[in-house]
């Protein structure tokens, strides 16, 4: 039995070790890991080909990231741990855990101070709240003040508790039973331990023999006024992490505060006339522009971008026929000139019922049509012959004097008698005071010159009328000549009743009416009858006439 005890026994210690060891190869990608960094697994989307079709699919990925509660240090390479309270003069070691120096204690769980302790350490040093700790040599006399350990060369008075002091000590004027050792000259931030021989307090680091300094973990831009107490600067203050950073009156517009008011500047800066503006900077040189971010041109008011990133170009809102040489300024084109704003086209000679559409250029109103001795002048034919009158540039009939228009002509104005319009009459023309044609009516042998003269019938209707009229005279000088012929037969000799000579035959003017016979008588009366008759004819031709 023994013999198979030990065989078992072996087998059992060797599983074990196989059990332990697969455990902790488990668990070793883990332990193996940095502080405050975790494995974690993610999905990576992939996509791959099957069957000649693209398929997309998952696969997880493990790697490594900072834990919940830690952040990564780009500077230092590591993960952080992150307390939110914040962790002034002491070290985040965990999440929300702060850890002071040996000379501070932790306050409110986010600041780093030194203790405090109601009444002062004689001899010792406050290390905890209302805690003293002697320094090295003394023992303790009660909560708060130390008694000197009288070394060789020292003795202490039982019955006074003082020592009594050798060659290079001194009374203590503290303690009238210790003897301390005499440093000259004195110890700065340290503890005369023995003559001229100092011992820095703790928390600082020896300068010379007789001065210590105070130690702190980072105090750039500072004063170590105590050990891990930085006082920083004038132009300094402390961040949130405690460091001390210089101080800006005024935000570094594009950059950062790299000394007490002076601004360093972000990549594609440089500093402005302002101290506290960095000023994009444009390789290439902005054209009616300025440069609002590194390489990036903004047009000014009144210009647009072209093709060219860093040129702006003016806008014009109507520069046809010129150059936009300005915002809303048009430089005209030769042969153009600036009116109201726009370029018009220039004709040396104004343009007659026309405009000018180009240089010297003119194009007619409608209806109108271009002079072909002079192109500046347009003008529209008349609708009519206008005969007796002039047609004007713009297709009116303008008649002549004693005419008006009618139907696209001119047609004669009809006499009125000078008297019934105030009329005037010079050189053998009469004309009323609106210029319309009138007669004057003198004597019964210059009516009808007149009144023919202001015919308005047509030459028809007045042959018509003149040809019935020597139609009626020939009538009438027939009838009288007829007559005459009789009277010339009867007696050729005879005195006109009228008391005027028709006409003479030889030996008739000396024969009176009286003398005549009974029969001569008749045929003198029937002549004068026939006169009268012959006048009263004339008179009714000259009043037909003036109706006419």
């Amino acid at each position: 039995m023994n013999r198979l005890r030990v065989p078992v026994l072996f087998l059992t210690v060797v599983l074990c070790v196989l059990v332990v060891c697969e455990v902790e190869g488990r668990g070793r990608s883990s332990r193996d890991l940095p502080v405050g960094v975790c494995p974690e697994t993610v999905n990576v989307p992939k996509t791959k080909w099957k069957g000649g079709k693209r398929v997309q699919y998952v696969e997880k990925v493990k790697k490594n990231a900072c834990c919940s509660g830690w952040y990564y240090n780009r500077k230092e390479k590591a993960c952080k741990a992150v307390c939110d309270l914040g962790c002034d003069g002491g070290t985040c070691v965990e999440p929300n855990v702060c850890r002071c120096p040996t000379s501070l204690v932790l306050k409110d769980n986010r600041q780093c101070v030194p203790p405090t302790c109601k009444d002062p350490c004689v001899n010792a040093v406050c290390v905890s709240d209302d805690e003293c700790m002697c320094n090295p040599d003394y023992v303790p006399l009660n909560n708060t003040h130390c008694g000197p350990q009288c070394l060789p060369g020292f003795h202490n008075d039982p019955s006074t508790l003082n020592c009594t002091c050798n060659t290079g000590f001194k009374i203590d004027p503290n303690n009238s039973t210790n003897c301390l050792p005499i440093c000259e000259p004195e110890c700065v931030n340290a503890t005369c331990i023995a003559p001229n021989t100092c011992s820095c307090l703790y928390g600082y680091d020896k300068m010379n023999n007789f001065t210590c300094s105070p130690k702190c973990d980072d105090c750039d831009n500072g004063d170590c006024v105590a050990p891990n107490m930085c006082q920083c600067n004038a132009g300094f203050s402390k961040n949130s992490v405690g460091k001390c950073v210089p101080v800006c009156s005024k935000p570094c517009l594009n950059g950062y505060c790299a000394e007490p008011e002076k601004c360093g500047c972000d990549s594609g800066y440089q500093p402005d006339n302002d101290p506290y503006v960095c000023a994009p900077v444009c390789k290439i040189e902005c054209v009616n522009a300025i440069c609002v971010s590194p390489n990036k041109c903004s047009c000014l008011p009144g210009f647009r971008g072209s093709e060219e990133g860093n040129i702006c170009t003016p806008v014009c809102s109507n520069c046809i026929n010129g150059d936009c040489v300005g915002p809303d300024v048009c430089k005209c084109r030769e042969g153009f000139s600036l009116e109201a704003g726009i370029c018009s086209p220039v004709c040396n000679k104004s343009c007659v019922n026309g405009e000018c559409v180009a240089p010297d250029t003119c194009r007619c109103n409608e209806d109108y049509m271009s002079n072909a001795s002079d192109s500046h002048v347009c003008y529209k034919p008349c609708p009519g012959v206008c005969e007796h009158g002039t047609c004007d540039l713009d297709g009116v009939c303008l008649c002549d004097r004693g005419y008006v228009a009618e139907n696209g002509t001119c047609i004669e104005l009809k006499p009125v008698n000078c008297e019934s319009c105030n009329g005037t009459c010079s050189d053998g023309e009469c004309w009323c005071d609106d210029d319309k044609p009138c007669f004057r009516v003198e004597s019964a042998e210059v009516a009808p010159t007149t009144t023919l003269a202001g015919m308005e019938l047509s030459w028809v209707v007045a042959g018509a009328i003149i040809l019935l009229l020597l139609m009626v005279m020939i009538v009438v000088m027939q009838r009288i000549y007829s007559r005459r012929k009789k009277y010339e037969t009867k007696t050729p000799n005879y005195y006109n009743a009228c008391g005027s000579v028709v006409y003479t035959v030889p030996n008739t003017l000396t024969k009176g009416f009286n003398d005549l016979d009974e029969e001569e008588r008749e045929d003198t009366k029937s002549v004068y009858e026939n006169v009268e008759e012959e006048k009263h004819v004339q008179k009714q031709l000259l009043s037909s006439e003036d109706n006419v």
